[in-house]
């Protein structure tokens, strides 16, 4: 078999392999995503599904997103949360954080965030976020 073939060949098998690779990531369930303005709707998932709620926040300024409400992770569980910075370059500028929770059983919760200085205990928070959550089965 010449050069020209095995490469051609190579070069097959490469491509299936990446095709297969990309139907099977196409296959995974999106995150629902819940923006800060549209909290007040409320957001309705299923047991196993996630939702991602993205919250404007600027970790230069000392406030931080605390979650104060659900206390206990039965209907809704809390799976991650992470600050993403801006893209702008500039010093300073606002970034989200993304607050990511699956449906654990099914039932309604409550998820209630305050963007609040941790130094600064007996001060009020400068926001409150307070979102329904409905998990059917």
């Amino acid at each position: 078999m010449g050069l020209r073939k095995s490469v051609t060949l190579v070069t097959l098998a490469l491509l299936v392999a990446l095709m297969s690779l990309a139907v099977g990531c196409s296959g995974s369930a999106e995150t629902t995503e819940v923006l800060e303005a549209d909290a007040a709707k409320g957001v309705k998932i299923a047991v196993g599904e996630q939702f991602d709620l993205v919250l404007e926040s600027n970790a230069t300024t000392g406030f931080e997103w605390r979650l104060v409400e659900p206390t206990t992770e039965e209907t809704v569980k809390k799976i991650k949360n992470e600050y993403q910075e801006p893209n702008t370059g500039t010093v300073g500028a606002g970034g989200t954080d993304h607050w990511t929770f699956e449906g654990a059983r099914a039932g309604e919760a409550t998820i209630k965030l305050e963007y609040i200085r941790p130094w600064e205990p007996n001060a009020p928070p400068d926001r409150t976020i307070t979102l329904k959550v409905t998990v059917t089965e």
